[in-house]
């Protein structure tokens, strides 16, 4: 029995530690992997390689970009004329597809792409991961580039990529990259359109935006009026308006002149205001967010998906729609549709519409010490 017991004593302290948390042997074994001095270093220097790959401006000999705009700049000097050529007349931007194992290739092994670089880094950035994507992404970015429409194409991307993934942080770069698209007219050298600007600007450093917009980040202004006048007076009376409205010529031709008075229509506009952030809602603009909210008639499927589309944008700016058969209204409320000075410059007529509260307004404006101050405004509410 002694040797038996030695035995089993001698079997106990050979078997390796399978205990793990107070689980018995039978149900868990584990054996701990104590990692070496070796392969620690091999870790760090591993993380340290690859923290300097996406900082690095070169790798492997290689030139990295850091931007779209860097990429093009680059492709310009190493493709042949033959190879920008062959790009730049493919009949659609997805075709480029046809470059991706040559081009395409090229770009994924030499800019970092399988590994990781201050490319791939600023393309994750945009939600494009896979090396294939990112390439695909730089060729149909360089198609656009090559035709001119790189910036506008960007920009829809980047408003989809951020509605799909609920990005707060590409929203807000895609209407920084807008309000920096467009910037209001300080060159104009006609004086009435100058004095034209500064009433604009006063009527909307009025109680308009303190009271309904001062929390927005951003207004957006259709840059362009449907006509600006210039007349001999303008009678500022109680009841004077309906007398001016009624006798003013309504004409639509450009710069037409008549009995002392002027009307420019539908003039490009680009005034500035006194609130932070302007948005001009151009024609290209006017179209991407026609083709981010989906058409659809009353209860479709497609106007449904509309009203999620408006509450993510209203993180920054308000879009609301007008009426159930119509798409949703872009312009910030009120929206001045028409200005109309006296020749001396110093009073002014405001036509405008707000349509969040189905209504036509007009404001008569006054300069008095060298600034324009609001002295009248009314307005007709409108039947549907």
């Amino acid at each position: 029995m002694r040797y038996i017991a030695v035995i089993l004593f001698l079997f106990v302290l050979l078997l390796p530690d399978m205990t793990v948390q107070g689980q018995s042997p039978r149900r868990g074994m584990i054996k701990t992997h104590h990692i070496s001095r070796k392969e620690k270093r091999e870790q760090y220097d591993y993380q340290c390689e690859m923290q300097n790959r996406l900082t690095a401006k070169t790798i492997n000999g290689h030139y990295i970009p850091k931007d779209f705009a860097d990429c093009f700049k680059q492709l310009d000097s190493l493709l042949t004329d033959k190879q920008i050529r062959a790009i730049q007349s493919l009949s659609n931007r997805r075709d480029v597809e046809w470059f991706d194992m040559s081009v395409g290739l090229w770009i994924r092994n030499h800019w970092g792409l399988w590994e990781g670089s201050r490319l791939s880094q600023y393309l994750s950035h945009y939600k494009l991961t896979a090396p294939i994507f990112q390439s695909n992404a730089i060729l149909q970015y360089y198609y656009d580039y090559l035709h001119g429409d790189f910036e506008l194409q960007f920009q829809r991307d980047l408003l989809n990529t951020a509605y799909e993934n609920h990005s707060d942080t590409l929203l807000q770069e895609f209407f920084e990259n807008w309000s920096k698209a467009y910037q209001p007219d300080t060159t104009t050298t006609d004086p009435y359109v100058a004095e034209a600007y500064k009433v604009f600007y006063a009527f909307y450093d009025t109680l308009f935006v303190k009271e309904h917009y001062g929390e927005s980040q951003y207004f957006v202004i259709e840059p362009k009026l449907h006509w600006l006048g210039i007349v001999d007076s303008i009678c500022l009376d109680e009841g004077s308006e309906e007398q001016f409205v009624e006798s003013r010529p309504l004409f639509t031709f450009n710069k037409y002149y008549v009995n002392s008075v002027m009307w420019d229509s539908n003039m490009v506009f680009f005034a500035p205001i006194k609130h932070s952030k302007c948005l001009y809602l151009t024609d290209e603009y006017r179209e991407l967010l026609d083709d981010f909210f989906p058409e659809g008639a009353h209860f479709s499927r497609e106007e449904l998906e509309q009203k999620p589309r408006a509450e993510f944008l209203s993180r920054y700016v308000y879009f609301y729609k007008w009426s159930y058969w119509t798409k949703y209204h872009y312009e910030t409320d009120p929206e001045v549709t028409d200005i109309t000075l006296d020749v001396e410059m110093k009073r002014a007529y405001i036509r405008y519409s707000w349509l969040h509260r189905n209504i036509l307004g007009y404001a008569f404006m006054e300069k008095r010490d060298g600034q324009w101050m609001l002295v009248r405004m009314g307005g007709d509410v409108l039947v549907d």
